[in-house]
């Protein structure tokens, strides 16, 4: 079955940008209730309507690529400080001591 099909057609909610060219010319101006006019795909002849649009929250990538570069070293650090922490609880014991601590 394809995506869809259990939910009589309701693909569900998908940004403009992820359509496929043909799919996002016949929607990109339709407005909510609207139906599209017929239209070619590589699956066949299909129309389209809209139940809602929700304001695009959408960037590019070239626009976001900078905070997840820095998302994925931070993810590393963390990771690896975690593998080292870990060999280190294996190797040593550790006692705590909470009256050296002023909470």
């Amino acid at each position: 079955t394809k995506k869809g099909d259990a939910s009589g057609g309701d693909l569900g909610e998908i940004a403009l940008p992820d359509l496929r060219e043909e799919v996002a010319k016949a929607v990109a101006n339709l407005q909510p209730g609207e139906v599209s006019d017929p239209f070619a795909h590589p699956a066949g002849v299909h129309v389209i309507r809209v139940k809602n649009r929700i304001p695009s929250s959408y960037k590019p990538f070239s626009q976001v690529v900078e905070q997840l570069r820095l998302e994925e070293m931070d993810r590393r650090y963390r990771q690896r400080l975690r593998s080292v922490v870990d060999n280190l609880k294996t190797r040593y014991v550790v006692e705590v001591h909470p009256e050296h601590f002023s909470l």
